[in-house]
Formats: structure tokens, sequence, C-alpha cells
């Protein structure tokens, strides 16, 4: 059928453009879930769908029906041309061998972004599946399996599950370097992975890790600037950290040269250099980056895209903190309420922002129920982080309008949630100043310094 395959090789050149997928994801699900089945085009469909999945997960992350399709492809079936047969003859593996590998890392795909909407044991399950086929592969598999590792533990870090994170990289570390002539691109991962969990923790020179990612990711995985710009970021900010300014900027602003062609990316980079410049009391140039970095997300053909709901919602914290709650307000409620069509993580992100919005504000009760609705959500996906910042910030409420057990119920909550997180206490924001609540708001750091109102 022609009209077929013109709608097909359509798809195949824009599975990773967000612009398309955002609008004609359910399309594109529909054409490469029955393409994957022809026996001639397996080889090359698996890797579309891999494609595909990373990049919805970006803009618009929802479930998948593709789970039972990929779990009953049988890659012995499939039909090799004799282009294709060139080009896997490169890989140490068998053309056949090559597929089941394929198979499985669609699997750990689909596992990803079902994690990532909250459907837990799913997830586990689909992530089983695709750890036993790699288990079967030899070598490849083991050096696959290394690379779902750094792939957990990116998402356990985004969840705030700092502990999990490091006891994974920890155990793929030790796997890597028992392998006879280890993959340096691999532990390259691992090692900007375990560097992300250092970052989070404050434990000084962290960026060590993220920077020697750097040259064996561009050398070895022969990544795009996505990767390359997080590196950077983490490097920037551990550095930050550590009180290294200059350095801080530096990496901010390699960030922002990786990114250029990429508007999360460059966006990103000018709010990062915007909290340096606030740092350093420049506040009149760290408002111009952050109205530059608006600027661009607003020019975004889709605002419902993932990146422009949380850039806006960020933005929005800042004009509140910046004594504009109206006009906060009237950026973020839309922003809410695109990102929260599919529960995730981003949309938590975008609703404890939207409290801040509130609590900046005063308007204790808006707030209030805002945060409470977000540790529900939380439990749900499973999700660490902002579900201690919610505890804490309930427990500021609480402080303010005089219920002194409530508070040190809702501080007791985050001091656990700390531990269950692997993160010292004091750690607890560690991004952003959007995430904070201001000086005022005391409660939290008198609790950790053991006032005597918190001791019954």
């Amino acid at each position: 059928n022609p009209l077929l395959d013109e709608v097909r090789q359509y798809y195949a050149a824009h599975n990773e453009d967000e612009e398309v997928i955002s609008q004609e994801d359910v399309n594109l699900e529909h054409i490469l879930s029955h393409w994957v089945a022809e026996p001639d085009a397996m080889s090359n469909v698996l890797d579309l769908i891999s494609n595909f999945i990373y990049s919805l997960l970006d803009c618009r992350p929802r479930p998948l029906s593709l789970r039972p399709i990929i779990s009953g492809l049988d890659p012995d079936t499939a039909h090799f041309s004799s282009s294709c047969i060139s080009f896997l003859q490169a890989f140490p593996s068998s053309p056949k061998h090559k597929l089941h590998l394929d198979k499985a890392m669609c699997l750990f795909a689909i596992s990803t972004i079902t994690r990532w909407i909250g459907q837990i044991e799913e997830a586990e399950d689909i992530l089983k599946e695709a750890r036993g086929l790699m288990l079967q592969s030899g070598r490849s598999g083991r050096q696959r399996l290394l690379f779902v590792d750094w792939g957990v533990g990116m998402i356990y870090v985004e969840q705030g599950n700092y502990k999990a994170a490091e006891e994974l990289y920890q155990s793929a570390l030790k796997r890597s370097s028992a392998m006879f002539r280890p993959n340096k691109g691999l532990n390259a991962l691992l090692e900007f992975g375990m560097s992300s969990v250092n970052t989070a923790k404050g434990i000084p020179g962290a960026a060590k890790g993220a920077l020697n990612a750097i040259r064996f990711i561009k050398k070895e995985l022969a990544s795009g600037p996505s990767l390359i710009s997080s590196c950077y970021f983490n490097a920037g900010f551990a550095e930050f950290q550590d009180g290294n300014l200059d350095s801080a900027k530096k990496y901010f602003e390699e960030a922002k040269a990786c990114g250029e062609e990429y508007v999360d990316e460059f966006a990103t980079a000018l709010v990062m250099l915007a909290e340096l410049a606030d740092h350093e009391g420049d506040f009149m140039q760290a408002k111009a980056l952050r109205a530059q970095a608006f600027a661009l997300v607003q020019k975004m053909p889709d605002q419902t895209v993932v990146f422009a709901c949380e850039a806006t919602a960020i933005y929005a914290v800042y004009l509140a903190m910046e004594g504009d709650p109206t006009q906060a307000r009237e950026i973020i409620t839309p922003a809410v309420t695109n990102v929260s069509k599919q529960l995730s993580g981003r949309a938590v992100q975008c609703k404890y922002l939207a409290g801040m919005v509130e609590l900046i504000d005063g308007e204790f009760e808006k707030s209030r129920a805002c945060f409470e609705e977000i540790l529900e959500d939380c439990i749900s996906i499973s999700e660490l982080r902002y579900r201690a910042r919610s505890q804490r910030a309930l427990g500021e409420i609480s402080l303010v309008q005089g219920d002194l057990l409530g508070a040190k119920k809702h501080f007791d909550a985050t001091a656990d949630l700390c531990d269950t997180m692997g993160l010292p206490k004091h750690r607890l924001y560690c991004d952003l100043r959007c995430y904070t609540p201001n000086e005022t708001f005391d409660g939290w750091t008198l609790y950790q310094e053991g006032h005597a109102m918190f001791r019954t």
C-alpha cells in the first residue's frame, strides 16, 4: 500500500520530533504497533519504538498499549535484508541475537514511561521481563543491563529515592569493573548517575563524576546534546553548592552552548545562570535572564507539553517572590491543568509550585489544600522529594496557624522521609530557590535545631 508506506516513512523520520509526537502520538503508536509485527520490519521498528517512547516521556507521558505486542514478538521469525545484515555484522553478536536485545531494550523503554506515570507494579513486571532477556544474552546482554540500571537509577534520583539510586549504582559499577574490558561509556553513565546522587547529598567534589562522564559520552555513546547538557548542569550545580562560582558559571555556559538549538536546554541554562546571578546579588540580571527564558518558552508551538508547563510554573513562583502573585496565578493555573491530565512526577512538581505561589501570598488554606493533594499523588507514584517538601510546607502552615502539635507531626513525617530518601535533613532543598519557603517560615529549621517547642 503506497499510502501506508508513505505514512510509515513520515513517522519513521519524525519519531523523535516532539512537536509531531505531541500532536500525533496516538497515530504514531498505532502505526508502529502494527509495523513491528512484520518479519522484515522488526529490526528497524524496534529502534523506532524505543525512540518514540523516550520522546513521548519528555513531552507527554501517558500509558501505552505496546507491551503485549512487544512481549509477543519472536525475533527468530524476523527477516533481514542483505543491507541490514551487513550493518548488523558490525556488532559482535548475530543479527538475531541483537534483535533479542533490541526487544529487551524496547521493553525497558516501556517500563520507564510506565514507572514515570506511577504504574509501579506493572513497570517492575515489564522490567523483570526485559532483564531476563538481557541475562540470556551473554556479555552484550550484561552490558545492556548496566545501561538499564543507569536509567532506573536516574528515575530514582528524579523521585528523590537517592538511597535506592546509590545502592543500584554501586552494584552496577562493581559488576562493570568485574567485566573483562569494561565499557568506558557505560561506566561514564554510571559515574554521572552517582554524581547526581552525591550532588543531592551535598558531597563536595561531586562535579568530578559528571565532568569525567562528558568525554566518554561524546566518544563512546555518540549522544546528542541533551545528555551532555545534563552533565554540565549537574557539574555546574555541584560547583555552585561547593562555592566555586566561576566554575559553576563556566559549566552553565557550556550547557547553554550545547543546547543552542533546543529550547528546553537553552532556557534551562538561562534559569541556572539567573540563580547564580541572584546568589551574587545581581538581581536585575537574574530577573532579565528568567524573563528571557520564559519568552523562549512562550514561543513554543505547543504550550501543553511537559517542559513548557514546568518552565512556566517555575517562572510563576519567581513572579510571586517578586511581589506579583496575581500574574503568577494567571500563568501557572493553565500550566498545572495541562500537565495534570496524566499524573506523573512533573505534574506533582507543577502542583507543588502552585502551592508555593499561594504560600508566598499568605493564602494558607489554598496552599494547604494543594499540598495535601500532592501527598496523595506522591504516594500513588512513589515520589518522595515533593512528598517530603509538602509535609514541611504543611508543618509551616500549621505553625503559623498556632497548631504546634500539627506542625510537629508534619515535621516528623518530613524527617522520616529524608531518612527514606537517604538525604541529610538540611539537604531537602538542593535546587532552585523557587522550591524553598522563605526565611520567615522557620519552623523546619527550628525543628532540626531541636527547639524546645518540638520536644514533646
